[in-house]
């Protein structure tokens, strides 16, 4: 015979553990702390036979024997009680137990009433085995009672001081969306005071164009299609100032699996979503600039490429994107790259000309201004680097550079500028 033996307490299931494989024929095949525990356990290993507490946490014995017995019909449960009376046991059997033993008589009664149950395939009848008689386990059943309210007491302050400590916004919301509970936090969030706040329901408080998603999810966790989600949405406060928040709405069931309440949890991001605008905003301006803007990370990836830069080389936004940018462009730097990297590590900054290869093969010079940013360990970030296209204006001194090496006699300079400045506009011209 297998057995799972289901109680809260160690000291309790060691005890039964012992006394069991001290018998022929027994073999203990786990054990599990509580109701839901051992639902899950008895679904992993298929005992033969259950020997389950009833006072437990999270869920009792009681209703863990109704479901056990509606999904595993061929195993067979055997009930541990302090509760030395006849309601209780009978409870115990319509639940589906098929015997029921006093604790105080553990270690006289629980063999004979495995031994019967495996005797016979129908229920045993309803004899309380065993009756407040003195064995090894009567001081732990005696003190048990006390000592699970004791730590019931403490894991209800332990959550009380969580509850109203949060740094985040908490809430119980019953199934009609009124606020049933709340913290500190979420008054806080909100601009109301508790009193304030569990007279309202959470459909007066959402933004209204954020309230049709919630209530689809609402839906969702009652027709048992989700537990839990998150999502960004936005609030009105009391003072009418809307708020971006993260929210996660998580579900609590009863027994037969039905919504008793929620729990939502709401953290203000109001600061962080006004950072995120800030930033979008600034990136809509560097679209706006016909220079090449270029974000690389510390591996000189490129993470940000302008429609300039499209523009400048003729690479699209999704060609550039994780490509190192100095083999993209097969620059030629005025120095050995080590030293502009030393530079930009000391300074924070280089400025100089380098030359680059266009998509279409083409060479042109820039005037490139690269800035380092670091992270909040003060290493190396990212690196904004600025590159105008100076081609032209490159052609144009050299131009100029050129006729000045063959300058020509006095008497002819007039007409030598006028045919410089000729050849220097039709170098311009085609940029401009």
């Amino acid at each position: 015979m297998r057995i799972l033996i289901v109680d809260d307490h160690q000291v309790v299931r060691r005890g039964v553990r012992s006394l069991l494989e001290s018998e022929m024929g027994f073999e203990v095949c786990g054990e599990a702390v509580d109701g839901h525990d051992a639902i899950q356990k008895a679904s992993e290993s298929l005992p033969d036979v259950i020997v389950m507490d009833i006072s437990m946490p999270n869920m009792n014995g009681i209703v863990a024997t109704r479901e056990i017995s509606r999904r595993l019909p061929n195993t067979r449960i055997v009930i541990l009680s302090q509760h030395d009376n006849r309601e209780m046991m009978k409870q115990a059997l319509d639940a589906g137990a098929r015997a029921y033993v006093v604790k105080s008589a553990i270690s006289t009664d629980l063999v004979a009433a495995l031994e019967k149950i495996s005797e016979s395939e129908n229920a045993v009848n309803s004899t309380l085995f065993g009756s407040a008689q003195d064995n090894l386990d009567v001081q732990e059943v005696l003190q048990r009672s006390i000592t699970f309210e004791n730590e019931l007491r403490e894991s209800e302050e332990r959550f009380r001081l969580t509850f109203e400590q949060a740094a985040v916004g908490i809430a119980h919301v019953g199934l009609n969306g009124r606020f049933l509970r709340v913290n500190q936090r979420l008054c806080d969030v909100l601009g109301y005071n508790a009193e304030e706040l569990r007279d309202v329901m959470f459909q007066d408080v959402t933004y209204p164009s954020d309230l049709a998603a919630d209530l689809e999810l609402r839906a969702r966790i009652l027709s048992g299609e989700l537990d839990h989600y998150s999502r960004e949405k936005r609030y009105v406060r009391k003072d009418q100032a809307i708020i971006w928040t993260n929210l996660t709405v998580s579900a609590v069931r009863n027994p037969q699996m039905t919504v008793k309440y929620f729990i939502a949890v709401i953290e203000d991001i109001s600061v962080h979503k006004r950072a995120e605008q800030e930033l979008a905003e600034k990136a809509s301006l560097l679209e706006l600039s016909s220079d090449a803007i270029v974000m690389r990370d510390a591996t000189d990836r490129i993470t940000y490429w302008s429609a300039g830069a499209t523009e400048v080389y003729g690479y699209t936004r999704e060609e550039a994107l994780g490509r190192a940018t100095h083999d993209l462009l097969a620059t030629v730097f005025p120095e050995p790259l080590e030293d502009i990297k030393q530079k930009l590590l000391e300074t924070g900054r280089w400025s100089g000309e380098l030359l680059h290869t266009r998509k279409d093969g083409s060479k042109i010079g820039v005037s490139s201004r690269w800035c380092l940013a670091r992270n909040d360990n003060g290493d190396v970030g990212s690196i904004l680097e600025t590159n105008r296209d100076i081609t032209a204006e490159l052609a144009l001194k050299k131009l100029l550079q050129e006729t000045a090496d063959h300058r020509p006699p006095a008497e002819h300079s007039d007409a030598n500028a006028a045919n410089t400045l000729s050849k220097a506009t039709a170098v311009v011209a085609p940029s401009a």
